[in-house]
């Protein structure tokens, strides 16, 4: 009998799990495999939600419109930087509703509502009045223990030079939070329209809170612009007393400064003398031009006007002399004189704005207008029952989808074919569905016992596949075994060697685990006669296989049991005794089906595996570590046992969905589920292909009318024939066993 190359098996196979993305498949099957955790989670979260979200009362809304034209903040431009886009420039005009957006939710403008409406002792508002729910109480005894009291931080001490954010009490901070939680003010876009918008519990408190916040924003603006002009008047008073105090001083210098210096004249009106000095000094000296060129050097008129030149030229002299003297003394005159004058315009200035301060400040101007007052609302906005309930499933469900993937990912155990491929690199048989047998107790064998079709359907799909591939084909004598106890291997054996023998083959079932046999138990049958009496130092002659084995109510199938429990298992299943009677076994019966203890705990199956033709290896449906199975599986590699494959047992699809067993649950499931409805017959003559007909084989429906064993296709055209499966074709391919004509 040839072995499968194990290691070509294991060469080809990945060493990771294909894709380095989770694929949707990924996903449907996570949430197939924990969708009792997943519903639960989702469920929960959704109850949880949808209690607390009824708890919260209705909250109404009322919004109050204002309008903030842009002006100058300070009634007079005293060192005022202007910006340098103007001061209608875009960026100027941002800035100016950044600021009035500041202003209207600042802490100052809600002391103000809150003192003016007495918020402190509205029940509808303080939160001390509030009934706290259930949940809010919880979360706040869990946060407390975590994070502790809340301190005062330094936020809440305030700037007592900031009027926007005064020092407040504890008291009065916390009931500011409160109120911004239930007030939003919002500047409409590229407009200077802003909407003042109440939330709380009551219609009227709504309202009132609206356009009393509108209210106290432009009182509050009021107030700075007169505090301000106020502020300037008194500048402006003092910088006035003072340049009238220093003007009459400087009066005063200058008086005394001219008795000092004796000035009877000022430099100006010299001046003006001396210019008519040296217009008449030019006029004479052009006459005595004229005089030279007509009359003689004694001409009396030639001599009078150069006597009249010569008496201007002194004058002339002297007067020069005389102002510049004058003028060494004026100089300090004039410098008095010109910051007296220029104190003089000052104080005139002065005066004209301290008087249009005094008439603004007998004005109440504001730049703040309402536009539309805060109504009472007729209807409710909110909570959003449906919408919060409507997204937290929705969150509750991405949060249960990733659990679920999670848990998928981080599963180590043995469900899949892929993981027998990349964990055992060994041939996957097939699964085996959960069954009320696995865990109700029920007497396998028992004569009344009702038979689970669609579970023996798959034994005998695992059982053509093993006939029909070339590694088992010729297979006899098979051990089934597994790594750990409660993996449900004796289960197995006996439904194995009950679908051989429901097919026509005479069977015999061995009980081969001596330390823990169950046989007896699960099939309802005898302690005796037994293996470990017929294997004893006592027994000879040629084993009678007919008076050691027991009769149950399959025909064909024969059981020895192991009769007790013994530590000499090892020794007993090396004997020759048992040798002989596996030889004896192999003459009478045409399958033989070893049941044997676990090969992760003990060694007892490791000798047995030169005696038989394969092993099928059962393991439980996400039970055992990967590393527990793969550890067990290499020591049957190690000594070279021919593996038929192994068999996923146990697997529950109302708990895991249908994901890892399709093909039954498409097929045999609903074939096998639907026993009250009959078929309506067919016109075509052509037989129907039952599930094991799309693995290529076809059951024999009547195995115990034939004396010898049959094919479970003898039945069918050898030429083969076309079948449908769900409006699916396929071509059964006839293949007959060695030994039958």
């Amino acid at each position: 009998m040839s072995v499968p190359n194990f290691q070509a098996l294991a060469a080809n196979a990945p060493t990771s799990l294909p894709g380095p993305a989770v694929t949707f498949a990924d996903l449907k099957r996570a949430l197939l495999n924990h969708w009792q955790i997943a519903s639960t989670f989702v469920g929960t979260i959704v109850i949880l939600v949808t209690s607390y979200v009824f708890q919260l009362p209705n909250v109404y809304t009322s919004t109050c419109t204002i309008q903030v034209d842009r002006k100058i903040s300070a009634p007079v431009k005293i060192d005022k930087e202007i910006p340098s886009g103007g001061a209608d420039s875009p960026q100027a005009i941002t800035e100016f509703m950044r600021s009035q957006q500041r202003i209207l939710t600042s802490r100052a403008i809600a002391e103000r509502v809150i003192k003016r409406l007495t918020l402190g002792e509205n029940q509808d508002f303080n939160p001390k009045y509030r009934g706290l729910s259930v949940y809010l109480q919880t979360f706040i005894a869990i946060r407390g223990l975590f994070i502790g009291p809340e301190e005062a931080s330094d936020a809440n001490l305030g700037d007592p030079d900031d009027p926007l954010n005064p020092p407040l009490a504890p008291e009065m901070e916390e009931l500011i939070k409160e109120y911004y939680k239930d007030l939003e003010a919002s500047q409409i876009k590229n407009s200077n329209v802003f909407d003042i918008a109440a939330k709380t519990t009551s219609r009227q408190l709504s309202v009132r809170i609206a356009n009393a916040h509108a209210e106290e924003y432009s009182n509050f603006s009021l107030e700075q612009r007169f505090s301000l002009a106020s502020k300037s008047a008194d500048y402006l008073q003092k910088e006035a007393d003072k340049l009238k105090l220093r003007l009459a001083e400087s009066e005063e210098i200058l008086q005394k400064y001219r008795e000092e210096t004796s000035l009877s004249t000022t430099p100006d009106s010299e001046q003006k003398v001396l210019e008519d000095l040296r217009s008449q000094l030019a006029k004479s000296r052009s006459e005595l031009a004229q005089f030279e060129e007509r009359y003689l050097e004694k001409h009396p008129k030639l001599i009078a006007a150069r006597s009249t030149s010569a008496k201007l030229e002194k004058e002339v002299k002297e007067r020069e002399d005389a102002l510049m003297a004058l003028r060494s003394k004026t100089v300090g005159y004039d410098a008095l004189n010109r910051q007296i004058e220029a104190d003089r315009v000052l104080f005139k200035n002065v005066l004209e704005k301290l008087k249009e301060l005094n008439v603004q400040s007998s004005v109440a101007t504001t730049n703040i207008t309402v536009v539309d007052k805060a109504k009472i609302a007729t209807e409710k906005s909110g909570p959003s029952r449906v919408k919060t309930i409507a997204l937290s499933a929705i969150a509750a469900m991405l949060l249960a989808t990733g659990l679920s993937l999670g848990l998928e990912l981080t599963n180590q155990t043995i469900r899949t074919p892929e993981d027998i491929a990349t964990t055992l690199a060994a041939p996957f048989l097939g699964y085996i569905p959960h069954c009320k047998s696995q865990s109700a107790g029920l007497k396998l064998l028992a004569k009344d016992q009702e038979v689970d079709r669609a579970l023996m359907e798959s034994y005998r799909t695992i059982q053509a596949v093993l006939r029909y591939q070339p590694e088992s084909a010729d297979a006899r004598v098979i051990l089934i075994t597994s790594a750990c106890p409660d993996e449900g291997k004796t289960y197995n054996a006996v439904h194995f060697a009950r679908s051989y023998a429901e097919i026509g083959f005479r069977t015999l079932l061995i009980e081969a685990d001596l330390r823990r046999p169950s046989i007896p138990r699960i099939t309802g049958l005898g302690e005796t006669p037994s293996l470990i009496a017929a294997c004893s130092p006592d027994a000879t002659g040629e084993p009678d296989l007919m008076a050691l084995s027991q009769k149950t109510t399959i025909p064909k199938l024969r059981v020895i049991v192991a009769g007790g429990s013994t530590l000499a298992s090892p020794e007993i299943l090396s004997s020759n005794r048992f040798r002989e009677i596996l030889a004896v076994a192999r003459k009478t019966f045409d399958r033989i089906v070893i049941d044997t203890p676990p090969l992760g705990a003990l060694g007892d199956v490791l000798g047995l595996t030169t005696l038989v033709d394969g092993v099928i290896w059962v393991t439980r449906f996400g039970k055992v570590k990967k590393r527990i199975v793969k550890t067990a599986f290499e020591r049957l590699h190690q000594i070279k046992a021919n593996i038929l494959g192994v068999v996923i047992n146990d697997l529950d699809r109302k708990r895991v969905g249908a994901s890892y067993y399709y093909d039954y649950n498409r097929y045999g499931g609903d074939y096998y589920n639907t026993e009250k409805k009959s078929p309506k017959p067919r016109a075509s003559a052509s037989p129907t292909i039952s599930p094991l007909h799309a693995q290529g084989v076809v059951n024999d429906q009547s195995p115990t009318t034939h004396n010898q064993p049959q094919s479970i296709v003898d039945n069918l055209n050898p030429n083969g024939y076309q079948g449908t499966i769900k409006n699916q074709k396929i071509k059964v391919t006839i293949i007959k066993p060695p030994g039958q004509s």
